[in-house]
């Protein structure tokens, strides 16, 4: 789970589904997960985690193709 706790990453699930959309759920639950997995203390805060997660992701399927 890396260093952050189940609510916190719960809580960035939530807001980008909100966002985004339940279509995106899955995704989102995924991408959240990894990038949780791998943020270390350095990355940044919880806050730095929240704001990273919700400005990167990328809901649109034509913005998403084009990266």
């Amino acid at each position: 789970m890396g260093i952050f706790s189940k609510a916190t990453i719960d809580q960035v699930v939530s807001t980008l589904i909100e966002t985004h959309g339940a279509d995106q759920a899955e995704r989102i639950e995924r991408g959240v997960g990894q990038v949780a997995a791998l943020w270390k203390e350095a990355d940044g805060t919880e806050e730095d985690f929240h704001r990273f997660c919700t400005e990167q992701f990328v809901g649109e399927e034509d913005a998403r193709k084009e990266l």
